[in-house]
């Protein structure tokens, strides 16, 4: 009995002094990891190395630089009876979860426990490492159960990840997964995109600034990249702020069209953005994003020929999603309707005619336009019927089909949706303005967090100002103003245009580039502001509110008003 507790306490203590630490390293060979300042781990993916319990220094350079410690411990009897895992994960890249599978004749769902951006993860115990487990398992007696543990890498898109962790996890943890996921794919756009979206105002968005900045020289040029760093410095002041760096970078590289493009899109002059853009076409003929720019440029002048064309070659180069919210008004505004039809459906046939929402709500659109209101219903069935009764919610189909009955300007059903708290925010506002109840807009609860954006600010603007309630709609526009002369070229330019003393020239509105629909609403404000210019600005206005519901819908019923034609209530 003595020789075999001295057995067993040498055994535990061999155990203790050789426990195996697994490192997941994503970035190898271009990080680096050294524990304790000697011990250097093989530049692979995944590896492992023996070290006793205590606690370990790592120290990673190169790529991702970090240090960190890792604290093996483990009580006596846990030695003999568990089989734990440290998995040292470098820049947090690897996503992991370790789920407890339950093996039985009528089995409980698994439960995990998910690991998103984390240094270290430590499992007390795996059964299956990096491995999946068994489907089925041998239980003895049908009343019984087997419980395993497995620690796997998740594939779950890296977005998705990082919505999990950000509400789940440590937010270092979260921006620590995008960071080095990024790094690792800088093609994810949607990852970026959720990135730069959640950051919050100071050192946090001054430290995704840094992240991107760092990211600016490597070639080919990281086109998203650049644009999403380019929109996290705001107004006016924050993009010419860029222009001498884009310069610097154009010096060195004169004939680069991703360069030329981004040059474009800090050029306070709608002209010379153009001369960029024009420049970048011919510089770079497989990229979509200087025709898209293009494409954005016409559509805010109403020009829909140039407009489909600029929009088909986006879509030519790649841009297919990006480009529908152009595509969609520039066939409207050429009136091309059925050709859109046709298109969603297609779209539909192509998916395994499994619509998704975005193209169910285009086709819906484009058969309100040909006056098929009961087909577009139809496909919003359709789509719903597609769904698995897990993921159908009816407030979200209610929503859509608030949305198309909006678009057919069936007020009375959208009213009956409204009063039973179906439809809130921008349908709810529209339907006040257009049903002449602008005053019950102003003074909803519901509607300030809406009113908020400028744009529907201006709208209520404009719609006191058909009720002749000078004084609130004064100051609606200019609460307006005020936000929009803090942003970007086109929105600047927009609050200066409606703060100027006299109407400013049809070529002036012309140099103010925005979305067709806010471009409509600013020609509207502009006909309420300056009521001796006003046929010509309508006359824009109806150019651009080629789309139905939302701003169009609400610039046609205010150009109606204010050339004195009958409205549709």
């Amino acid at each position: 009995m003595f020789l075999s507790v001295i057995g067993l306490g040498s055994l535990n203590e061999y155990i203790r002094r050789h426990r195996t630490v697994y490192v997941r390293n994503e970035f190898a060979p271009l990080a680096k990891v050294i524990i304790d300042g000697k011990i250097q781990i093989p530049d692979r993916a995944s590896s492992n190395i023996e070290l006793p319990e205590g606690v370990h220094h790592v120290n990673v350079t190169g790529t991702i630089n970090e240090e960190f410690d890792v604290n093996l411990h483990a009580n006596y009897f846990q030695r003999w009876t568990y089989s734990p895992a440290w998995v040292v994960n470098v820049g947090g890249a690897t996503p992991m979860s370790v789920e407890r599978v339950l093996y039985a004749a009528v089995p409980q769902p698994s439960e995990s426990a998910v690991s998103v951006g984390e240094h270290l993860l430590f499992a007390p115990h795996v059964d299956y490492l990096f491995t999946p487990a068994p489907r089925t398992l041998k239980v003895e007696g049908g009343s019984k159960q087997v419980t395993k543990e497995n620690l796997i890498v998740l594939s779950e898109p890296a977005a998705e990840l990082f919505d999990f962790a950000l509400e789940h996890s440590e937010r270092e943890d979260a921006i620590r997964f995008a960071q080095s996921r990024l790094l690792l794919n800088p093609a994810d756009d949607a990852l970026l995109y959720a990135y730069a979206s959640t950051a919050e105002p100071g050192p946090e968005l001054e430290d995704l600034k840094a992240f991107l900045n760092r990211q600016l020289s490597r070639r080919p040029v990281l086109v998203s990249w650049h644009r999403c760093f380019q929109e996290l410095h705001k107004g006016v002041a924050g993009k010419k702020s860029l222009i001498p760096t884009y310069d610097a970078l154009l010096a060195k590289e004169p004939d680069n069209g991703a360069l030329l493009y981004l040059r474009g899109r800090l050029d306070p002059s709608p002209a010379g953005a153009r001369r960029y853009h024009h420049r970048a076409v011919a510089a770079d003929p497989t990229l979509g994003w200087p025709w898209m720019a293009l494409a954005f440029d016409a559509a805010s002048r109403a020009e829909w020929g140039a407009c489909k064309e600029f929009a088909a070659g986006a879509r030519d180069r790649g841009l297919t999603d990006e480009v529908q919210a152009l595509w969609t008004p520039a066939l409207m505004g050429l009136d091309e309707e059925f050709r859109l039809v046709q298109e969603c459906r297609q779209r539909i046939e192509a998916a395994g005619n499994t619509p998704s929402l975005t193209t169910t709500l285009d086709l819906a659109v484009a058969l309100v336009a040909i006056h098929n209101v009961d087909g577009a219903m139809r496909e919003v069935d359709r789509w719903e019927a597609s769904l698995t009764p897990e993921d159908r919610q009816p407030a979200v189909t209610s929503v859509i089909r608030g949305i198309v009955e909006f678009a057919a300007e069936d007020y009375a059903a959208v009213g009956k949706r409204i009063d039973a708290g179906e439809l809130k925010g921008q349908s709810k506002l529209f339907y006040l303005l257009i049903l002449g109840r602008p005053d019950a807009a102003a003074a909803d609860e519901e509607l300030a967090e809406t009113l908020d954006d400028p744009w529907k600010a201006l709208s209520l603007s404009i719609a006191l100002d058909l009720q002749d309630q000078a004084q609130p709609a004064t100051q609606w526009r200019e609460k307006a103003c005020d936000t929009l002369s803090q942003r970007d070229y086109g929105e600047a330019l927009a609050a200066r245009l409606l703060r100027g003393g006299q109407a400013p020239t049809i070529e002036e509105l012309n140099d103010v580039v925005l979305l067709p629909g806010e471009k409509a609403l600013l020609a509207c404000g502009l006909a309420a502001r300056f009521p001796d210019a006003q046929t010509q600005y309508l006359d824009v206005a109806d150019r651009l509110a080629v789309e139905l519901g939302g701003f169009s819908a609400f610039t046609r019923y205010a150009s109606a008003r204010m050339r004195g034609l009958p409205v549709r209530k």
